[in-house]
């Protein structure tokens, strides 16, 4: 199975087909696996990893395969996409905006509170949910965001966000209440990995 990697998107490009009553996931878009066709998405359904009254946390099952193809038994690290559903739209008009604007330059923060803050303002009522390429190393105790993307209500790129440059703690993840979701998200991941390793070494034997 391979893992395709996060590059450029283009706008309007869906990754999430949202339940019409609910907002949650139904499918969401693998970087897990090989395009059915040239240029297609893979469609797969999720697997919920954390939820609480603001938001749900999904992954899916394709990454969870691929951690075990690629090594994680050996060295404890995986690459999954972290899909969060937004329940409401005062949620990423606060926080989206504090990860975008951590993600800028000192000017591009400047430019972009003085040309587009208030149109951001407008726009983030109709953003969804979120992506992110999430690198886990469950024996460093840490993880890194390589790269993100703002959905709109529909699913589909609003946004692209900057990935971060360092690592973080999972303990600078649970001082924080804003990234302890994250954490527990990561958490809940990573025994669905261990499982999934199990299972393999059951089926197929030790390597």
């Amino acid at each position: 199975m391979a893992t395709q990697s996060a590059g450029q998107t283009f706008p309007g490009l869906q990754f999430v087909r949202p339940d019409p009553d609910s907002g949650r996931p139904t499918l969401v878009a693998t970087p897990c696996a090989e395009p059915a066709e040239f240029g297609d998405q893979t469609w797969v359904v999720p697997v919920l990893v954390y939820e609480d009254s603001l938001m749900d946390m999904f992954v899916d099952k394709n990454c969870i395969i691929a951690a075990v193809q690629t090594g994680y038994e050996q060295n404890g690290k995986y690459m999954v996409a972290m899909y969060t559903h937004y329940k409401s739209s005062e949620y990423p008009c606060k926080i989206v905006l504090e990860d975008t604007l951590k993600s800028m330059s000192e000017a591009e923060r400047r430019e972009f509170q003085s040309k587009y803050a208030e149109e951001y303002q407008r726009e983030c009522k109709l953003m969804g949910y979120k992506v992110r390429w999430v690198d886990v190393d469950t024996r460093g105790k840490k993880m890194i965001v390589t790269r993100a993307v703002v959905l709109d209500i529909q699913g589909s790129h609003a946004l692209d966000q900057k990935g971060k440059k360092d690592w973080t703690l999972f303990t600078e993840l649970q001082k924080d209440p804003l990234t302890r979701p994250t954490l527990t998200a990561i958490e809940h991941t990573t025994k669905l990995v261990d499982k999934e390793l199990e299972y393999w070494k059951y089926r197929y034997g030790p390597k």
